[in-house]
């Protein structure tokens, strides 16, 4: 299977153009647009309503869906709080209505925006390296084990999906397949230890939206400076 992206160092230097979908967009394009700013929206609107959603179990999995929510919600669970059992399913709700976004990434904006992605960063471009070789019944493997906290893998594994031609329907059940094993982990997890974990885990858990916002805002850096160092179309020479 050919790769997508050719990540030698000693390949030549890329192309200094702005990708298709910034330079050119289609409707499709500013769908995926509308839909990554919403997301960050999302993440930034709740960054300041931790404390109240932390007291708000089934409101933070249907809206936030993360690991922190199912721990807080396994601890209410001890408490007289709803049943971990539904912690977990209304967890999946705000663990996977972002999660398209990056299948249409992959599918619509492929290894060009897999290029920008990788033009900084050498962790992600080793990443990339390996997993776009892998057959689609592996990468799903990848897809499920990258729900492990803090890999940073699964953003690459879905947007590889998309390029991979993988059904939609496939690669929801596979993602969903990682949020249930991950959140009943650490619900069971919240249930067992309580206050404990929920104060260690927001603490961490601070610190993951700014990573978001840093790696989409070197998206379009990189896309900026390319634009600026595309060399002006030249003028024919007329005759004196």
């Amino acid at each position: 299977m050919k790769d997508y992206l050719f990540m030698s160092t000693e390949d030549s230097h890329p192309r200094p153009e702005l990708p298709h979908y910034f330079k050119n967009p289609r409707k499709i394009d500013y769908v995926i647009f509308g839909y990554m700013a919403l997301s960050v929206a999302v993440g930034l609107i709740a960054l300041p309503l931790r404390v109240w959603l932390i007291n708000r179990p089934e409101i933070y999995a249907l809206f936030i869906g993360g690991f922190t929510s199912a721990v807080v919600g396994g601890a209410h669970s001890t408490a007289g709080g709803s049943p971990i059992v539904l912690i977990v399913a209304l967890s999946l709700v705000g663990a996977l209505w972002t999660v398209p976004l990056w299948w249409l990434v992959g599918r619509h904006w492929g290894a060009e925006y897999l290029a920008q992605l990788t033009a900084s960063s050498s962790r992600t471009r080793y990443w990339v390296n390996r997993l776009q070789k892998l057959p689609a019944p592996w990468l799903l493997a990848a897809t499920i084990i990258s729900y492990v906290p803090f890999m940073p893998t699964l953003v690459i594994c879905n947007i590889l999906s998309g390029i991979k031609g993988i059904k939609l329907w496939l690669f929801l059940v596979t993602n969903a397949v990682g949020v249930i094993l991950r959140n009943t982990f650490f619900a069971l997890l919240g249930a067992r230890f309580g206050e404990e974990v929920i104060e260690v885990v927001n603490q961490i858990n601070r610190y993951a939206l700014w990573v978001t916002l840093i790696l989409i805002g070197v998206m379009f850096y990189s896309a900026y400076k390319k634009g600026r160092r595309t060399p002006p179309p030249a003028s024919p020479s007329t005759s004196a």
